[in-house]
């Protein structure tokens, strides 16, 4: 699989389930199932930070990617929305170790870490504010 269409895949996914930048050495994330929890965090204090890791994400994570390692999300509040109380525009990175790339041939490159960054607006009772003009 081209990296563009892996990429777009794993950003997929995020977004569906549920980050990069760096973390200090040996900090663990929690554990969420989405990424609803860690995008109301950045709202309210900034940032918000978590791991996308239960059987049934290792087992998909493990056909798709060739890697069990869990999605580590990073969001971080870049600005409140003018005009749109509780909204705010969003920044989020999600990050997986040990991907395998395939190339269109299909054969698997070496294993590496991946990351994806978008940025997205979001509201605190949930809702995305481009969907709702």
């Amino acid at each position: 699989m081209p990296t563009t269409t892996m990429s777009a895949a794993l950003a997929a996914v995020a977004v569906l389930a549920g980050l990069w930048l760096p973390t200090q050495a040996g900090a663990q994330l929690s554990a969420v199932e989405s990424l609803r929890p860690l995008m109301l965090a950045a709202i309210e204090s900034g940032h918000g930070e978590g791991a996308y890791d239960t059987p049934e994400s290792r087992a998909f994570f493990q056909r798709q990617f060739g890697t069990s390692a869990p999605l580590e999300y990073r969001v971080r509040r870049l600005a409140f929305l003018e005009g749109a109380p509780g909204c705010a525009r969003l920044e989020v990175n999600a990050r997986q170790s040990g991907v395998i790339d395939r190339n269109a041939e299909g054969r698997s490159a070496a294993p590496e870490d991946v990351a994806v960054t978008w940025q997205t607006s979001y509201c605190a009772d949930g809702h995305f504010p481009e969907a709702s003009q």
